[in-house]
């Protein structure tokens, strides 16, 4: 009830014909292949389809960071080792850990 966004759960799935053995041998299946990518090219091997999913992208975004501090900018992607590019004020910078939220952003 707290979640603002569309959700599923498995129940849900189950109810409607799901059968979530298949769902979750299916979930683990790609987990797999995206792991073995991984260990044989990095995350640059993965980028593309990373990016065809980023919701981000190109949006404006505000950056809660772990120290309390804030920033805003819009997301401009990820670098080859998989940081976050987003362009500020003061250019493009690189963030690898925070809570990026589209919630409260000034365009």
């Amino acid at each position: 009830k707290q979640i603002d966004q569309p959700a599923i759960d498995v129940a849900t799935l189950k109810q409607a014909g799901h059968d979530p053995s298949a769902l979750l041998g299916l979930m683990l299946r790609h987990l797999a292949d995206a792991l073995r990518t991984f260990e044989q090219g990095g995350f640059v091997a993965l980028s593309d389809e990373w990016a065809s999913y980023h919701a981000y992208q190109n949006q404006p975004v505000r950056l809660l960071l772990p120290d309390g501090r804030e920033t805003q900018g819009v997301a401009r992607g990820v670098a080859d080792d998989g940081i976050l590019l987003v362009e500020t004020a003061s250019g493009l910078q690189r963030f690898s850990s925070g809570e990026i939220s589209l919630r409260g952003v000034l365009a």
